[in-house]
């Protein structure tokens, strides 16, 4: 079996010689293992797909405990992206649309739920937040 690309092909050869290729076209939004098991001459096709991991999704939660230089912060993984989640966190920036390479907190992996406080804010600072999940797949 070779998967060059987007292009699937099997070859079944029976005990006679006779061989029968087969390509298929596949999108790649599954990876697929194949077991081919040769009985008697007879090969048999047992197609076993599991979809292929995709980057978490994550919903940051409201901001609370608010004080001059404090602040909890939290999210909630909505999807895993068929990963294990490997880190999440909270990550925070003066600018808009913080990254993982601003500040940022991490509180652990694989749970769905999380949040922490923030301390040691600048008063009369506005900071933009925004929780984050890692898995396999990438960031959100």
């Amino acid at each position: 079996m070779k998967i060059p690309g987007e292009l699937l092909s099997i070859i079944f050869v029976d005990s006679n010689g006779f061989q029968l290729a087969i390509n298929i076209v596949m999108k790649r939004l599954f990876k697929c293992s194949l077991i081919v098991i040769l009985l008697s001459g007879t090969a048999v096709y047992l197609p076993s797909c599991m979809k292929e991991a995709t980057p978490p999704e994550v919903m940051t939660a409201i901001v609370s405990d608010i004080t001059q230089t404090s602040a909890s912060i939290g999210g909630t993984v909505t999807d895993d992206g068929e990963a294990f989640i490997t880190a999440r966190g909270r990550c925070w920036d003066t600018s808009e649309n913080p990254t993982i390479t601003n500040d940022k907190r991490f509180d652990g992996a694989n749970t769905v739920l999380y949040s922490r406080s923030l301390a040691l804010l600048i008063p009369d600072t506005k900071y933009c937040v925004r929780a984050f999940a890692t898995n396999s797949a990438g960031t959100a």
